[in-house]
C-alpha cells in the first residue's frame, strides 16, 4: 500500500500492515520499550497537579510572612474580623467581674475562667489562625464562606458572653452564696463580638453578593498573592 493511501489509525499511527513491515527492519535497541511517561499516548502527572503535600513531591514550600505584611494582604473586612477577634482575646484581661462586698474588687475574665472563657479563646484563636493563612495565599476549602464563618464565630461569641452575664461566678458570704456583678469588660467583649459579626456579614455581601455558600466557599478556598489585597 503507498503512503498516499494508509489509513492512519484513531491515535495517529499507520495501519498493522505496515506497522509489521517496519518492525522487520528494526534492530534490538529500537525495540526496547521507552520509559515510563515518555513514550506517546501514556498518561503522565503534571507537578502542579501532585495530590500529595509540598513536603512529599519536594515542592517548596510558601515562607512565613510576617504580621505586617500578613495585615496589608487581607482586605478591610478580613482586617475588621481579625481585629475583633484579637479584641476579643484582650478584652479578657480586662475588669470582668465586681466581687460582692465592701472592697468591691475586680476580677478579669481569666481570672474566673470556664468553658465559656475557654470556648471564646478557641473561637478568636481559629479566626486569626484562618485570616493568616489566606494572607499566606494558602489554598484550603472550607464547608462555608470565609465571612459566614466569621458571623457564625461572632453569634457564638455573643450568645456565650450573654449567657456568662446572666450566669457570673459566686461567691459565699455568711453562708449565704452572692453572685458577680459583670463590669465594662465583659461588655466590650460583647461588643467585639458584634463587630465579628458585621464583619463577616459585610465581607459575604461585598464579595458573593447572590451566590450559594458552595460557589462562596470555593472562591474563599483559592488563594490570595501574599502582600496583595482585594480592590
Amino acid at each position: 500500500m503507498d503512503d498516499g493511501e494508509r489509513q492512519e489509525s484513531l491515535f495517529g499511527g499507520a495501519d498493522r500492515n505496515d506497522g509489521q513491515e517496519r518492525c522487520d527492519d528494526l534492530d534490538d535497541d529500537e525495540l526496547a520499550p521507552d520509559a515510563p511517561g515518555a513514550g506517546p499516548g501514556q498518561l503522565t502527572l503534571d507537578p502542579a497537579f501532585d495530590y500529595r503535600s509540598d513536603r512529599k513531591s519536594g515542592r517548596p514550600r510558601r515562607p512565613r510572612i510576617s504580621l505586617r505584611d500578613a495585615i496589608a494582604a487581607l482586605d478591610v473586612e478580613q482586617r475588621m474580623a481579625g481585629a475583633a477577634a484579637a479584641g476579643l482575646v484582650l478584652s479578657m484581661f480586662a475588669p470582668w467581674w465586681q466581687r460582692p462586698g465592701k472592697l468591691g474588687l475586680s476580677n478579669s475574665g481569666v481570672s474566673q475562667f470556664t468553658f465559656c472563657e475557654l470556648a471564646l479563646v478557641l473561637v478568636a484563636v481559629a479566626v486569626l489562625l484562618l485570616l493568616y493563612r489566606r494572607a499566606e495565599g494558602r489554598e484550603f476549602h472550607l464547608p462555608l464562606s470565609d465571612g459566614t464563618l466569621a458571623a457564625l464565630a461572632g453569634v457564638w461569641c455573643c450568645f456565650l458572653l450573654v449567657y456568662r452575664v446572666f450566669d457570673p461566678p459566686s461567691l459565699f458570704i455568711d453562708g449565704a452564696e452572692t453572685g458577680y456583678d459583670p463590669r465594662w469588660g465583659i461588655f466590650l467583649a460583647l461588643g467585639f463580638a458584634v463587630l465579628l459579626i458585621v464583619a463577616g456579614v459585610r465581607g459575604r455581601r461585598r464579595y458573593h453578593a447572590g451566590e450559594s455558600e458552595a460557589i462562596a466557599a470555593d472562591e474563599d478556598a483559592t488563594a490570595i498573592a501574599p502582600a496583595s489585597h482585594h480592590p
